[in-house]
């Protein structure tokens, strides 16, 4: 089954075993989880934020050791990439241009290294205090940077990458947490997929927020929004990291990890692309915003043939699919009763006939009648 033919494209959120500050071993084990990616027909796969070095380094992040480090592990994964045509990485590294240190996202395909994405919004409150070492993607002078003699391309406003079947940008973070998220942006100006390299601490009740911020965003975008947060393998000397990845379609949960593995943990779900373009061409905002132009880069993925379909298929297309059924169900009858009521007192109309055969149809029409009645402090007799 070729399900870009069908409108879909599969996706994955990674969260691998590492050691902070030890890129060889931190490589190895992404390499390892591209490999699952490959072997599971995945397209685009993202890693937690800083995959390279791990992200709680502190003040090694300062050692040109470790950045050199971070650079040769990147370039030993683009080779490593080179023969995967129908696979896309994205992974995490600290990046040392100009006099700045940036927290960079580097987006891998079969082509090589094709594009950097800093960091927006930079913490610095609560247990994160980023600003020590990184800077703010606003204080990026260049549009390029010199990987293993070719230029990549940095955008610091946003970057587009497009396929043959999807358009995609990246954020960082606590890009997400903010009160507008580059990833809106990216979503009008085109991107269908939205990925998130974190590195989200645990606290109690912080997991409940974290996934209805990626539900909430999906849902605004009308995108497929796909997050991977660092592991166990994190240093705990300030934060406990678990590893949370998930993976939502305008405002649906379609995948989530469980969490405090110490072993690689990924999910994947397959993205219905026709359902998001349907979504966003009955949303004209969408067609006018997408002439504001971002950055493009062109990534040439080849199709996959996958032996099922990895999304879920509701049984109640018109319910949103949750916990709360009751209370759905609930408002379906209220509306249908507000309906009705509105257009008795607007005819002037007090009496009503109905058809009972007895199946359900006609029942629900009876038990909304009668409870538009009571709300009319009207007669049921009539």
């Amino acid at each position: 089954m070729y399900i870009n033919r069908q409108g879909f494209i599969r996706v994955a959120a990674a969260s691998p075993r590492l050691r902070v500050a030890d890129c060889d071993y931190n490589r190895r084990e992404i390499q390892s989880m591209i490999g699952e990616a490959v072997e599971q027909q995945v397209q685009v796969v993202c890693f937690p934020e800083l995959s390279l070095t791990g992200y709680s380094c502190g003040d090694l992040f300062f050692q040109e050791t470790l950045q050199r480090e971070a650079i040769a592990s990147l370039q030993e994964l683009a080779h490593f990439m080179h023969d995967k045509r129908s696979l896309t990485a994205i992974v995490g590294l600290p990046l040392h241009i100009g006099s700045n240190l940036f927290n960079m996202a580097a987006v891998i395909a079969a082509e090589g290294i094709v594009g950097l994405v800093p960091k927006t919004h930079v913490p610095n409150d609560r247990e994160y205090y980023e600003k020590r070492w990184f800077a703010a993607a606003s204080s990026l002078t260049v549009h390029s940077f010199e990987i293993g003699g070719r230029e990549v391309p940095v955008a610091a406003g946003g970057m587009l990458f497009q396929t043959p079947f999807a358009t995609f940008g990246v954020e960082i973070c606590e890009d997400l947490w903010m009160p507008m998220p580059p990833s809106s942006q990216l979503a009008m100006q085109g991107a269908e997929l939205l990925f998130n390299l974190s590195a989200s601490n645990e606290l109690v009740g912080k997991h409940r927020y974290r996934r209805s911020l990626v539900l909430q965003q999906s849902g605004r975008c009308n995108a497929a929004y796909i997050y991977a947060s660092a592991g166990t393998g994190e240093s705990t000397t300030d934060m406990v990291f678990s590893g949370a990845c998930l993976i939502a379609e305008n405002g649906t949960l379609l995948a989530e990890s469980p969490r405090f593995s110490n072993e690689n943990e990924w999910i994947t779900a397959d993205i219905d692309l026709d359902a998001l373009r349907h979504d966003r061409l009955k949303n004209t905002n969408f067609s006018n915003d997408a002439l504001q132009q971002a950055y493009r880069v062109d990534i040439p993925l080849t199709e996959v043939n996958t032996t099922g379909l990895r999304h879920p298929l509701p049984t109640h297309p018109f319910i949103p699919a949750a916990e709360q059924t009751d209370e759905f169900l609930s408002d379906v009858f209220r509306i249908q009763t507000e309906g009705l009521a509105k257009r008795l007192r607007h005819t002037g109309i007090e009496k009503v006939t109905l058809g009972i055969s007895g199946g359900l149809d006609s029942t629900l029409a009876l038990l909304v009648t009668i409870a538009t009645f009571d709300r009319l402090q009207l007669p049921r007799e009539n």
